[in-house]
């Protein structure tokens, strides 16, 4: 647990919500190679490598957080503000152990070996659905360009209808395309740039 954002610091309210910080803050330890602030020893080296992935992740958090101030407005569905939140760390080329998307791949992975077993879309927030929705969103940008990731994070929609709005179809069959080119990939059998 290296940092974090939390979207509930954006709304400042006297009543409801006094203890905002009102502001866009991102929460993260910090080296402390001496044990002068914690019990625990926290060295340098290595934990700079740690943060550009926290950063982009939590980053994408507060931007889409950010953009949905508006009463009327719900915060992004976990699953979805998962998936692009880890596709920035894709934009921003994040390697662990020297591997861009190590451990987006890793995820995926999981999510690849069962898929019948977690949701993509519902359930908890988990490793494997993780996975699954990162690889949703580079899909979606693969095929849509980087313009779909604005149009997703803008809302207003969340989950599904985002998707379906920004992607100017609907999901079952944009789930059916993107399913049917994690099956195909590599395999030789279409040329079909959707698979």
């Amino acid at each position: 647990f290296t940092g974090f954002f939390f979207g509930i610091d954006l709304l400042f309210d006297d009543v409801f919500n006094p203890f905002s910080n009102d502001g866009e803050i991102f929460y993260t330890v910090v080296p402390d190679p001496n044990k002068q602030f914690s019990p625990a020893e926290i060295p340098v080296e290595g934990f700079v490598d740690l943060l550009d992935g926290v950063l982009a992740h939590e980053f994408e958090h507060m931007i889409n957080a950010g953009q949905r101030l508006d009463p009327s407005v719900q915060f992004e569905t976990v699953w979805l503000d998962e998936g692009l939140a880890h596709y920035a760390e894709t934009l921003n080329g994040v390697t662990f152990d020297g591997v861009i998307d190590l451990q987006n791949n890793l995820r995926s992975a999981l999510w690849l070996q069962k898929p019948y077993q977690v949701s993509m879309v519902a359930g908890d927030d988990n490793l494997e659905q993780r996975g699954a929705s990162w690889l949703l969103v580079a899909y979606l940008v693969d095929h849509y360009g980087q313009g779909i990731l604005r149009d997703l994070v803008e809302g207003p929609l969340t989950g599904i209808p985002n998707i379906d709005n920004a992607a100017d179809t609907s999901f079952p069959f944009l789930f059916y395309r993107f399913t049917a080119a994690l099956y195909l990939d590599g395999q030789g059998i279409s040329t079909d740039p959707w698979f």
